[in-house]
C-alpha cells in the first residue's frame, strides 16, 4: 500500500448525511443507487463518503456523495439530500486501499501513523473514494492536510 500526498476534487455532487456506526457504510451507498435508478439521475463519477467521530458516541457522523454530470435542482421530495457544487481539497495524505485491508478505520490509522512520521497535522475528517471494481469496492482514503499556516 502506497500513501501519497496529492488534492481531492469532485464537481456536481448530490448528498446526505446521517449518523450510523461505521459497518453500516455500504447502506448509504446502496441508498445513493437507488436514487440514481428512481430519479434519473446519471451518476458521472464513484460514490465516496465523509466520516468524522462524534465525541462520545460509537456512532460516526456520515456523508454520502454521488457526482453527477450536471448541476440540478432537488426534487422536494427529496429533501434530505444536498447539492453541492464542488468539493475541493487542495492537499490531502492519500491510501490506496483496495483489498489490503478489512477496515478503513485501520487504514485510517495508518495513514495517521505516516502524517506523525513526516510531522503533518491532519484534518478530522476522513474521505473514503469506493470504486465498484467487479462487484468489490477499491477503497481510496483521503485525509485533508490541516493548513498551519492559518491561526
Amino acid at each position: 500500500m502506497k500513501i501519497e500526498q496529492r488534492p481531492l476534487y469532485m464537481k456536481n455532487l448530490i448528498n446526505f448525511s446521517r449518523e450510523i456506526l461505521p459497518k453500516e457504510w455500504e447502506n448509504g451507498l446502496n441508498t445513493l443507487q437507488v436514487l440514481e435508478l428512481n430519479e434519473g439521475l446519471y451518476q458521472s463519477g464513484p460514490l465516496f463518503f465523509s466520516i468524522k467521530d462524534i465525541q462520545d458516541h460509537e456512532e460516526k457522523s456520515f456523508t454520502f456523495y454521488m457526482p453527477i454530470n450536471w448541476a440540478t435542482e432537488i426534487p422536494p421530495e427529496l429533501d434530505s439530500l444536498t447539492f453541492t457544487e464542488e468539493l475541493s481539497i487542495r492537499n490531502a495524505v492519500m491510501l490506496r486501499q483496495a483489498d489490503n485491508e478489512d477496515n478503513f478505520l485501520v487504514a485510517r490509522e495508518k495513514i495517521e501513523q505516516y502524517a506523525k512520521e513526516n510531522k503533518i497535522t491532519l484534518e478530522d475528517t476522513s474521505y473514503v473514494i469506493c470504486t465498484d471494481v467487479f462487484g468489490e469496492y477499491v477503497l481510496d482514503i483521503y485525509i485533508p492536510i490541516k493548513d498551519v499556516s492559518t491561526k
